[in-house]
Formats: C-alpha cells, structure tokens, sequence
C-alpha cells in the first residue's frame, strides 16, 4: 500500500485553492495561482516520461542539468517544461497516437489555427495489423444488407464511433470467418469507403479526412473498395467524382491505396467521422472545414466571378428524384434575377465556390444539396430548401442550415411517388420518386420570404411542363429497362391528373 498514489481530500484541495464547494458552481472562480500551478505538476509528474527523448528535443535542458543548474530533466518537466509545450515523451511512437494528436491541437490553437477546441471531442485511434475487409455488395443500402465491409472494429463504445455510423449509430457488419487475402506493408490513415454517388460520397465518406490528418499528420491513405466490381488499386482507378473530390481535399494521388479484397494493414489510424449521416456535422467540425476549405477555394476560385441568387436546377436529370415542371419555375425565377446552375454541368469546386459566393441560394431537395459538405461555418449567405419528401427535410436541413447565415424551409410538395422497383427485392424506390408543387403555397411562401414574386405564374403552363416531364420520366425507365413497380405507371398518371384538375379548378375559382 505504500506506493499506492496518495488522494488528498477535497476540503485540502478546495482551501489550498483559495475557494469553497459553493465557488464551483459558479462560472468563474479566483483560485490561487500558485497553488493550481502546483496540482497541474503534480498531474505532469504522473505521466509517462521518457529522460531520452527529453534530453534529445531539448537539448538546452539536457545541457542545463548536466552543467547542474537543473536538478534532474523530470524535474525540470514537471516545474517548468510542462507549461512550456515540451513533450514527455515520444508520443508518435505505436500506443501514443492520441497523445501525439493532444499536444499537435494544443501547438495548433495557441498558434491560433483553431479558434476552439471543441474538434478533439472526435473519438480516434491507431490500430496496428488492422483487419480491412473489403465491402460486400451493394455498399449502399439499410443494415444489415449495406456496409457489410471496412476496418474489422469491436462493438466497445470507443469503436462504435469509429464505425460506418448512420444517425449516431453503427450501420456496418463484418464476416468474421473470412480469410485475409493479402498483407499491406503500410502505415495509412483510413478515409472511407471508394464510391461513385456524388451525394453518398460526400453526406457519409469523406469526413474523416480532415480530421484524420490534423490528428495523425500521417497523409498517406486507404480507401476501402466493393468486392464483385472492378478492382481499385490507386487513386486513378477511382471514379472521377471521387478524384475531384478527393483532389480537392489534397490527398496526394500517388499516397491513395484502395482495397479490393480483404487485408492486414500494418497501421490504420482510424479516426471518427467529423459529419454523420442524418446528424449531420459534429460540433467543431464545421470549423476546421472552414480553415480548410476557405483559402483552398480561393486558391482554385478566388478571381472568378459568382451570382448574388442561384437556382440549383434539377431539371437535367430524367430519372427522377425531382419536382415535375420545374423548367417552367426557373424561367420565372430568371426574369427576377436568379441564375439557374445545373451542377452536374460544373467542376465540383465551382460549384462549392458558386454556393459560398452567393447571397441567396435556393435548393430543391436533392443530391445537390451535398455539394455544400465541405463548405465550413458561416461559408454561405441565405439558404432555402424545397423540401420535396417531407420523411428527408431533416436530412438536407442539418447539412445546409449549419453552414448558412440564415435558413428556411417549404414543404408544400405534392408527392406522386415512383415507378421505380428494387431490382433485388422489389422495393419501391422513394428516392426516384417524383412530385408537384402546390403553386400557391410556393407562390405564398416565395412572397412572404422576399424570395420572389411571380407575378406571371400561369398554373396552365406550369401543369404542361409538368406533364411533358412526366412522360419523359416513365419513357427513361421504360428504354433503360429499369425495374417498375406493378401498376405504379398508372397510378402515377392518376394521381397527377387528380392535382392538376384540382389546382386548375383553384385558379379558376380565383380568377
């Protein structure tokens, strides 16, 4: 018992600091000074201590102690070297990767890179012979059937949130009786999953990123590919929205390695996602995006010129996912002064730099919305959403409410559902499914935000674009041979005959 560490009672703490129980609960507290200072050393002198590697970094107090002017190198860590930000040990060394990420964050905010401190919360570890499985298709879909792959983690509470997580919670699995294919000779920090949807590879792939590298400094990387499809070995081989993206986030291409089959990787620094997927960012992430993101995007940007109010148009795409008769409302956005953008037509950094630039940007829900995922805090003016499933708002409103000066939502949609089956199962596919504006809510929501006006809208012509996209809709999964759900093409033509009679029948009683 006698080298058991001593536990002082907290009235002798309390009064050595100069205050009372009572004090603590106050915001603020006058301690004494020199007290404090003498329970931090006694927390130093409790850590782990290398004499070798204090006398190799500091050279200046290895001199001092052997000349005598210092009692001994711990010492002079303890009273003095501690508050001075010189480290005890080497940290970098296997087991100390969290430390070594402390006191890098510790160098970065009194440089004044951070404004808070609020990013360490992130969860984050160094695993050594980390078991990497490649995934199993399909990657993307509901548990148990998606995200059957990835660094092989336990289900501990520290490791949960290292996970493939979908609001806070882990969404992958991991074949435990599968043999390891192949051993990589590395030491690599994990970025996620290889993909090629812009919206899922932006909402839940990329945000370990630049976590990972503030907390590990190690810029060499593992993306982890889907067994069955073509193998990915390097950065060029990965689809071409992801090199943008990843190009974008600087990771040099020749420093990517992708598993397509399952691994031993020799080190994987694993670090928690900084956005989640129906949370949406965690708190100091959106910070250290913007540290990142802003001057990046000057650099790529900076002397191109933006439009004060966007429209995020998702009239090009036939598939699906989309309002009907949208070509119609974007020519009446025009006429008010709205530049309609097609992102799919623009580099991925333009249209980050498009978004940051503008005072106003409307969004119809879509996979748009994911373009701004980088975008740190504060990086866009006003923000509005169309919101088109009201089951999703949340989803998009906690990806872009965060990032903008201001928000707001409308959720007068009139859905008509899908035609679109599950190929495998049947399912239906919500996320290709399609809708209508009510017109005279938009028109009132428009209106009383001081969005816009509309003072030509003819719901005559807007229901005639809505039909010709209709009928483009259901001839696109017609030709492409997709998968359609038995009975859905006529009950689609139903539902939007019923809306349309009805919202023409309204404006004829107006007028």
């Amino acid at each position: 018992m006698a080298d058991d560490p001593y536990l002082p009672p907290a009235a002798l703490l309390l009064r050595g600091l100069g205050i009372t129980v009572d004090d603590l609960a106050q915001p603020r507290a006058l301690v004494s000074g020199p007290f404090l200072r003498h329970l931090i050393s006694a927390l130093a002198a409790a850590a782990p201590f290398d004499a070798g590697h204090y006398a190799a970094a500091n050279p200046d107090v290895a001199a001092a102690v052997k000349a005598g002017r210092i009692a001994s190198l711990h010492h002079h860590f303890v009273t003095q070297g501690y508050f001075e930000g010189r480290t005890p040990c080497a940290h970098g060394a296997a087991g100390h990767a969290a430390a070594a990420a402390a006191w890098e964050r510790a160098a970065a905010m009194a440089a004044g890179q951070f404004r808070s401190g609020l990013h360490v919360r992130l969860h984050a570890r160094s695993v050594e012979q980390a078991w990497v499985q490649a995934f199993r298709p399909p990657l993307v879909a509901p548990p148990p059937l998606g995200f059957r792959g990835g660094p092989v983690l336990t289900d501990s509470a520290e490791d949960r949130r290292l996970r493939h997580t979908r609001y806070g919670q882990p969404v992958d699995s991991f074949d435990v009786t599968a043999a390891i294919g192949m051993a990589l000779d590395v030491e690599a920090t994990y970025a996620g999953p290889a993909y090629h949807h812009f919206g899922h590879i932006l909402s839940e792939m990329v945000h370990r990123i630049i976590p990972g590298r503030r907390m590990f400094g190690c810029d060499r990387w593992l993306l982890v590919g889907t067994i069955g499809e073509r193998p990915l070995t390097g950065f060029a081989e990965l689809p071409q929205v992801q090199q943008d993206i990843l190009h974008f986030l600087e990771l040099p291409p020749e420093r990517v390695h992708v598993a397509h089959q399952d691994m031993r990787v020799r080190t994987l620094h694993v670090v928690e996602a900084g956005s989640d997927f129906g949370f949406g960012p965690k708190p100091g992430y959106l910070r250290d995006l913007r540290a990142f993101s802003l001057p990046r995007l000057d650099r790529l940007h900076g002397d191109e010129p933006g439009f004060p109010r966007i429209y995020v148009s998702r009239s090009g795409i036939a598939h699906g996912g989309n309002f009907l008769g949208e070509r119609y409302l974007e020519r009446l956005l025009e006429d008010e002064g709205y530049a309609v953008v097609q992102p799919e037509r623009l580099p991925f950094t333009r249209q980050m730099d498009l978004y940051r630039k503008a005072e106003l940007v409307l969004f119809p829900e879509g996979s748009a919305c994911h373009g701004v995922e980088l975008l740190g805090e504060g990086m866009m003016g006003r923000c509005v959403l169309l919101v088109r499933r009201e089951n999703h708002r949340h989803i998009f409103e906690r990806v872009l409410a965060p990032r903008a000066a201001s928000f707001a939502a409308f959720s007068g949609a009139i859905p008509l559902g899908t035609i679109v089956a599950h190929p495998v199962d049947g399912s239906p596919l919500d996320h290709l499914g399609v809708a209508l504006f009510d017109l005279e809510a938009l028109q009132e929501f428009l209106r009383a935000e001081g969005l816009a006006r509309l003072p030509t809208l003819d719901r005559r012509r807007y229901f005639e674009a809505a039909a010709a996209d209709l009928a483009g809709y259901v001839r696109h999964h017609g030709d492409a041979g997709s998968a359609l759900l038995p009975g859905a093409v006529a009950a689609l033509h139903e539902g939007f005959s019923r809306e349309a009679q009805k919202q023409l029948r309204m404006s004829a009683g107006a007028g």
